[in-house]
């Protein structure tokens, strides 16, 4: 009997684990995503030199998954302090029995010798650390770049804004809060109506909701809203389910044009914990910077961008390089012909001007839509923030 009480315990602890490492996986949209790096407290460049084992947890049918501390020697420090090493809590081994479930949950199973950008949320936590490939170091520095230069709004009561647009398309917005203040705030949940509203805002001043903000759930208002702590320094994203797993997103009907965009958090209700004790929530209102950007077709892209170029304006240029180079190597085979045969060759005329417009056209898309495709990659900021 106490063996299978044993047994179950360590099961529920796996189980617990990998429910925890998939809620992580969804709330950060991937390995080493944009809140990672937003909210990691270390982000360094460096190999795991040891893991040193801190615990074993046993399956029910005998395999078993063991943590461990992990020394990385650093080589290069892009967020926190300046070290030689940093340590995490990884996941070392894995059994085969369980292989399918940690690819499932996005758990990793790192060893020593692993090398790459290591992002340290939280050292003590098994998710809490992911690591990226050393082949998104370039990206991964602009995406630094840009959070530590974005613009918060003036702080309310203790409590800074901000908004991005989101996405390989700019069709979801994000929010976070930042604690200016000295004291820990207690941030109320965006469940409650009222608490959290966005809107988008055309030159003529008609104004509409975003997709997902103040919608909250169908029930009562209590006369407190629960509270979230926030201690100063950090940075929180609200987003409208309160379980940080959904973005907001623009109507899908918004028509060509300019538009705003605003997110606002405001309260004036006292607060209560989770287990409904009173305690002090952040009451006021504060709003992000305005998100000035251009919607035409489906195309949207944030004020200070350059504006992405369709399919037809890139065949429309091919079509003149290759109109150019035609004529460049008419006149440049005319040049070295000798005097007697720089008489027109229909037959070659011909064939070269089939040339230029079928085969040239079609290798040119292809490599311009290529280069079109990385260079956007290039230029997102965290998740196609704006850059």
């Amino acid at each position: 009997m106490l063996l299978t009480r044993q047994k179950t315990a360590a099961w529920t602890k796996l189980v617990a684990l990998f429910a925890s490492c998939a809620c992580d996986a969804i709330a950060h949209a991937g390995a080493g995503g944009p809140d990672n790096l937003d909210l990691a407290k270390t982000v360094v460049v460096g190999t795991i030199t040891d893991i040193e084992i801190k615990e074993e947890i046993a399956g029910r049918h005998g395999g078993k998954m063991v943590i461990g501390e992990a020394t990385i020697a650093v080589s290069e420090t892009l967020k926190g302090e300046t070290a030689a090493t940093v340590t995490a809590t990884v996941i070392s081994h894995m059994d085969r029995e369980y292989a399918a479930t940690c690819a499932q949950a996005g758990i990793p199973v790192y060893k020593a010798g692993d090398s790459g950008i290591w992002v340290i949320v939280n050292e003590d936590s098994s998710n809490g650390c992911v690591m990226r490939p050393k082949s998104s170091l370039s990206r991964v520095k602009k995406h630094l770049e840009y959070l530590e230069n974005r613009q918060w709004s003036a702080p309310v009561n203790g409590l800074q804004a901000w908004a991005a647009l989101t996405g390989e398309r700019r069709r979801s917005a994000k929010f976070a809060v930042k604690n200016v203040a000295e004291e820990t705030i207690g941030l109320p949940s965006p469940l409650y109506k009222g608490v959290l509203t966005g809107v988008v805002e055309d030159e003529n001043g008609n104004c509409r909701p975003l997709l997902g903000v103040g919608q909250p759930l169908d029930r009562p208002e209590p006369p407190r809203v629960t509270c979230t702590p926030i201690e100063p320094g950090e940075i929180q994203y609200v987003h409208p389910d309160g379980i940080n797993q959904f973005y907001f997103c623009l109507p899908n009907d918004l028509p060509s044009g300019k538009y705003t965009m605003r997110i606002t958090l405001a309260n004036d209700r006292p607060g209560r914990t989770r287990w409904r004790e009173p305690t002090q929530a952040w009451q006021g209102e504060v709003t992000s910077p305005p998100v000035i950007f251009v919607k035409k077709g489906n195309n949207i892209w944030v004020e200070g961008e350059e504006y992405p170029w369709s399919l037809w304006q890139w065949i429309a240029m091919v079509y003149i390089l290759c109109g150019f180079a035609t004529f460049a190597a008419f006149l440049l085979r005319r040049a070295l012909s000798s005097p007697g045969n720089r008489r027109l060759n229909l037959p070659w005329f011909v064939m070269t001007f089939v040339f230029a417009l079928i085969l040239w056209p079609i290798l040119l898309v292809a490599l311009a839509w290529m280069v079109k495709s990385r260079i956007s990659e290039s230029r997102k900021g965290p998740q196609g923030a704006p850059s």
